[in-house]
């Protein structure tokens, strides 16, 4: 049995390559093919926001109705392009109610989920040490001095903050900011990671719409209860996959 990996991974971003990875995890012998599916028995789609007017991967799919989607999301600007597609696949997934719901109108079933990372759960508070940031612009007037900034990505976020540390490891990141007294966020997997990490002083700067949806997703949501509905939804794909 081939099941392949369709993602946005292999572009030095850490998030697409960790929710690869936390799929991998499951599924150790799926061969991760990346944005180019290749002829496999099955293919699971995800995570990120891989439903937009402009995706590739719909069209380069061999074969829809052995496809399942999973942490999937939706662009604001998505108007029902290859929703046909969409309502062919096996399953999807979606990481936050508008994604749910803007699938739901244009008449594709799916069920509702958390992103990916959520999987790798919570982390015990630490002593507070410092303030961290992850910045895609510079904000010169903070009235907070920061002492730690982090990178996801070493080629965008080394443009806003030159003397970043970059992180390839969500677990490492996480640990580290658990040590933080306040968090500020721009990129949605800064912002999910800094939940995860434990951290009560988290400022989100959402650059993109995605973020604010994430937020909305977690209210009154604890860490480990995303992160069970995540693995009992990976553990449904290994299922199907595997008969």
């Amino acid at each position: 049995m081939k099941v392949g990996l369709l993602n946005w991974s292999g572009h030095q971003n850490l998030g697409d390559d960790a929710m690869a990875e936390v799929l991998q995890r499951y599924l150790p012998e799926a061969v991760n093919m990346g944005e180019t599916p290749q002829p496999a028995d099955w293919h699971i789609l995800g995570g990120g926001t891989l439903i937009s007017p402009l995706s590739l991967f719909f069209s380069k799919l061999h074969n829809p109705e052995k496809t399942i989607g999973i942490s999937l999301g939706v662009s604001c600007n998505w108007k029902g392009e290859h929703s046909d597609i969409l309502m062919r696949m096996k399953k999807i997934y979606t990481r936050d109610y508008f994604s749910h719901e803007v699938l739901k109108k244009y008449g594709v079933e799916n069920t509702l989920s958390f992103d990916l990372l959520c999987e790798i759960g919570a982390n015990k508070n630490k002593n507070k040490e410092g303030i961290f940031a992850n910045f895609l612009h510079q904000f010169p007037h903070l009235k907070w001095v920061i002492n730690k900034y982090f990178a996801l990505s070493p080629i965008e976020d080394k443009q806003a903050m030159p003397d970043a540390k970059v992180y390839t490891s969500a677990i490492l990141l996480r640990e580290d900011l658990a040590t933080a007294e306040r968090i500020f966020a721009t990129r949605l997997h800064a912002n999910i990671i800094a939940w995860l990490s434990g951290c009560k002083n988290i400022y989100s700067i959402p650059y993109d719409m995605k973020v604010i949806h994430f937020w909305d997703r977690v209210k009154g949501i604890k860490v480990e209860e995303a992160q069970k509905v995540i693995k009992e939804h990976i553990k449904e794909i290994c299922q199907i996959v595997s008969n």
